[in-house]
């Protein structure tokens, strides 16, 4: 995680409360989280702990790796798609200011 990098940092063995939210942050709608959040280990979050009470037990178990794996496709169309439009937002500008000059010049000559 870099400076400006606002993922949670998540440590192997630690364990978690989190308070997750739906976004589209990552390309598909997913469950997420971040610094702002109120995710945090479980020993600073007692108060939170006691309010939510005994809880449940899960009633699935959900393997989240590889969920993001398919986005990539739609990053690069959208980027290519992005491109596309500068190279002829830019081309026409050019085309206009060119007609202009010229047509300016032309008519100075009169």
């Amino acid at each position: 995680m870099g400076d400006g990098d606002c993922g949670f940092d998540f440590k192997e063995g630690h364990e978690y409360l989190v308070y997750a939210h739906e976004s589209t942050m990552y390309g598909a709608k997913s469950l997420v989280t971040i610094i702002c959040d109120r995710t945090n280990e479980l020993s600073a979050l007692q108060g939170d702990l006691e309010i939510l009470g005994e809880g449940q037990s899960p009633i699935e178990e959900v393997n989240l790796s590889g969920k993001h794996d398919g986005n990539q496709f739609y990053i690069w169309v959208a980027l290519a798609l992005a491109i596309g439009v500068v190279l002829i937002f830019h081309k026409r500008c050019y085309f206009t200011v060119n007609v202009y000059i010229r047509w300016n010049v032309i008519m100075s000559l009169y």
